[in-house]
């Protein structure tokens, strides 16, 4: 098998009527081939293949050659390139395969030579230098595809081409990247009429960053199962253990937002040869404002000593706390992240096939969202690829549309946090994917957000994970803008058992939002326990930092992560929360009636105090006299009281623009009273 990768310039373009005019000069073993993929010679399509849908499909023709194996313009040899890119949604990356074989119609006989790309899709190119990363980190999914071949003693089909899941995270404050394919499937044909003839190992790298581009080395993980011989009339898993290979990759778009290359992997017990490409985008929990929406860094950068996370077994637990996003993936494809922790590094897998279901019930709440965490390589001794972990996120607890936050763990042995005390543990909130931070904050006025906060505390040798209530309010006219609140009504339960343990001190909130004119959406701040007398878990004396986000288009909602110390007592935590409509009858004019819901509440329309526009919504305190709804009020420390809509089932076409009147009038009666 040969394995040929074209560069990011020798990608299709799209100057010809079907969109794929052009020609690239190949090396083969024997010379070289001029293949031209385009214009009258080529065809333009969408494909199923490797059992994927939407495949960009490209007819190839040779046009030239010093290869005694293929003639120049002879129509028996012929070919066709598949690129994925377009499937996965990606706007300036582009990565696939080809063959050029010997019959006019390729892709029914065994081709020739075989190869792959990775680059930039039509009219796109590698980020400026200057526009990469020199901080954070950023996280991209995607998939990969290619070719692999093996001695033919070892099945009666040796070789084919193989779809997986590709993962990758990039630190770009260090230069170091991570990653790894997953869910390796191999096909006799790269069309949907192959058959899927099994899996291959799991595959790792690490590469280093220079520029926009990146180089290192590429291994297998561990062997999923043996290997069988097809004759027996089970299908065969192909076993590449002890290969190893390079991979190249860049990234692409004008802020990094996408990255694509090419790898190979060849010997080992099984004399294996592979070539392949991947791409992914950027998700939700990339550590880069210009990527995407999050900004979290772990709990020992954000406590002033690099390097040394925070370490509990003073405490007797043994875990070690840290923050990092936790998303899910938002189109089916399994998630992979890395964690620096104090004894090394750990890829792990999220969700795909391991993902249980959403709506579960955990610390009190239902409706939680969440799945397993797989290891699939790491060099802390301390964990294995027989450990797991879990992740949970809350923000459909919450009703949250943009954002979201939750916990994830990770244990020495097995998926489950209930049988054992786990290892690591950690908090993120970000952005839902598909989203991202603000981008035109507001810059006068104020807003109130309501919502959730889960995370974990270990003090005195013991140790939970808790859930409580934040409010915040956002003040967004006051200097540089300021955020300030609590988070409250605070419940522990056990690591083992998801047992209720008891109550924690409620956490003040003081926080700056950044940027000139309130143009970054982000805010840092501190964090304090207040005196908790009585509590099951006393935290009095912690103190710690804060940094969140605002999310959707009007800054509806808020997320992000803290960390405490002191008094005996470490805390990691994360948040999310959405803005609350001002609905207190005493901030409104010329009500009057306007209907039902179908649940009973009566709806009104009104004209906020100082307000131009009327709207229709409900009356806190009617809501407040129904048990039902009495939970979506929100009574604030001067009395006046605000409405989660989305508790009532019930979202007004303008919740925005009554949002902002709402809070307007609350500070005209203010004034008044005081």
């Amino acid at each position: 098998m040969h394995g040929t990768t074209l560069t990011a310039t020798q990608t299709p373009d799209s100057t010809s009527a079907d969109g794929a005019d052009g020609s690239v000069t190949l090396a083969t073993p024997a010379g070289s081939v001029t293949v031209s993929y385009g214009g009258t010679n080529s065809y333009n399509g969408n494909a199923a293949a490797l059992g994927v849908t939407g495949v960009q499909e490209l007819g190839l023709i040779v046009t030239s050659t010093t290869d005694p194996n293929i003639n120049a313009n002879n129509q028996t040899y012929q070919g066709e390139a598949l690129q994925f890119g377009q499937q996965l949604g990606l706007n300036y990356a582009n990565f696939g395969l080809f063959e050029i074989g010997p019959c006019a119609n390729e892709p029914d006989c065994s081709p020739t030579y075989v190869g792959v790309l990775g680059g930039a899709q039509n009219g796109q190119s590698l980020t400026p230098v200057g526009a990469i990363p020199t901080t954070g980190y950023a996280s991209y999914w995607g998939a990969a595809v290619g070719y692999f071949t093996q001695a033919a003693t070892i099945n009666n089909t040796s070789s084919g081409a193989f779809y997986g899941t590709f993962g990758l995270t990039a630190n770009f404050a260090n230069n170091q990247i991570t990653g790894a394919i997953t869910n390796i499937q191999a096909y006799s044909n790269i069309l949907s009429s192959g058959q899927n003839l099994g899996t291959l190992n799991d595959i790792t790298f690490t590469a280093t960053i220079s520029g926009n581009t990146y180089n290192g080395t590429v291994t297998p993980s561990s062997v999923t199962t043996n290997t069988t011989n097809n004759q027996s009339g089970n299908s065969p898993t192909y076993n590449i253990s002890g290969a190893t290979g390079q991979l190249v990759g860049g990234f692409y778009g004008p802020a990094a937002q996408e990255t694509a290359g090419t790898f190979y992997l060849t010997g080992g017990t099984n004399a294996t040869e592979l070539v392949g490409s991947f791409g992914g985008a950027a998700g939700s929990d990339s550590g880069n404002q210009n990527l995407t929406a999050t900004h979290f860094v772990s709990i020992d950068t954000v406590s002033g000593s690099p390097g040394n996370n925070l370490d509990l077994s003073p405490d007797g637990i043994g875990t070690s706390l840290f923050q990092k996003t936790i998303d899910s993936s938002p189109d089916g494809f399994t998630k992979l992240v890395t964690y620096n922790t104090p004894g090394g590094v750990i890829v792990v897998e999220e969700g795909g096939a391991q993902q249980y279901a959403a709506n579960q019930t955990r610390d009190g709440q239902t409706g939680v969202e969440g799945g397993n965490l797989i290891i699939l390589s790491s060099t802390d001794p301390a964990v294995t690829t027989a450990g797991g972990g879990n992740w949970e996120a809350f923000g459909a607890v919450v009703g949250l549309k943009y954002a979201d936050f939750g916990i994830w763990n990770i244990s020495p042995t097995g998926n489950n946090a209930g049988s054992q005390t786990p290892l690591y543990v950690g908090a993120g909130g970000g952005a839902k994917a598909g989203h991202g931070e603000t981008s035109t904050m507001p810059t006068t006025g104020s807003a109130t957000y309501t919502g959730g906060a889960a995370g974990y505390v270990v003090k005195g040798g013991t140790g939970g994970e808790f859930y409580g209530t934040s409010s915040l309010t956002a003040n967004f006219a006051t200097g540089g803008g300021t955020v300030t609140g609590s988070i409250s009504n605070i419940n522990v339960y056990s690591f083992n058992n998801n047992a209720l343990m008891g109550t924690m001190n409620s956490i003040s909130i003081s926080a700056t939002i950044s940027g000139a004119g309130n143009s970054a959406a982000e805010y840092s701040g501190t964090t304090s326990a207040q005196a908790g007398a009585g509590t099951a878990f006393d935290i009095t004396g912690a103190t710690g930092s804060i940094k969140g986000g605002f999310y959707g288009p009007s800054a509806q909602e808020t997320a992000g992560t803290f960390q405490m110390s002191g008094g005996g007592a470490q805390i990691v935590g994360s948040f999310g929360a959405k803005t609350a409509a001002p609905s207190d009858r005493r901030l409104k004019l010329d009500i009057a009636p306007a209907g039902h819901l179908a649940n009973g509440l009566a709806l009104y329309s009104w004209r906020y105090l100082g307000g131009r526009h009327r709207f229709t919504g409900v009356m806190a305190q009617d809501l407040l006299a129904d048990r039902r709804f009495a939970a979506a009020v929100i009574i604030a420390a001067d009395g006046l009281m605000r409405v989660d809509y989305a508790r009532i089932g019930y979202i007004p076409h303008d919740l925005a623009t009554m949002t902002a009147e709402g809070e307007a009038a609350v500070r005209r009666y203010r004034a008044t009273v005081h």
